[in-house]
């Protein structure tokens, strides 16, 4: 729908002008001024607007740290007198594995986990899947501690393939 307003503008695309999908469905451009600030933009008026106090990023690192840092800064400036949520409490976190285009900050300095911040946490996913089961890579039917691994006989428990820690 963007595409309409500027065409080319807010989607990623490649040399060839094609989409690009490295995030597993069409990616926008973070990088591009505008795109940067529709983001940000949704992001305040969702925390304003529906008092949200957190947000998960899918893929946070297909965002890179300047759009980060504009968001934060666009959540510090709502307070509870004003816009009834105070934004500097608001929590950010996300995906932020390094690949796709993105990856090795090949288009600018992308929000992956090899960035440290104060201001916004990664996804460990090994915990994740620990609690909730499954993973990308294992069985979906595979039990998690907290869907129910910790009562099933360990002979019922559907076993996960041991990952190399990376």
């Amino acid at each position: 729908m963007l595409d309409e307003v500027v065409p080319d503008y807010y989607n990623r695309l490649d040399a060839d002008g094609n989409q690009l999908s490295g995030s597993c469905c069409p990616d926008t451009a973070p990088e591009h001024k505008m795109m940067g600030k529709l983001i940000t933009d949704a992001v305040a008026l969702n925390a304003k607007q529906y008092k949200i106090d957190g947000f998960r990023f899918d893929l946070m690192s297909f965002l890179f740290v300047s759009n980060m840092q504009q968001i934060q800064n666009a959540l510090a400036k709502l307070t509870l007198e004003k816009d009834g949520v105070d934004g500097s409490k608001v929590y950010l976190y996300g995906e932020g594995f390094d690949f796709g285009e993105v990856a090795n900050n090949s288009l600018g300095i992308n929000a992956s986990q090899k960035i440290s911040s104060q201001w916004h946490r990664h996804i460990q996913r090994r915990i994740r899947d620990g609690i909730r089961g499954g993973s990308p890579f294992t069985d979906e039917r595979m039990q998690g501690f907290a869907t129910g691994s910790s009562q099933t006989p360990a002979a019922l428990r559907i076993k996960a393939p041991r990952l190399p820690l990376n």
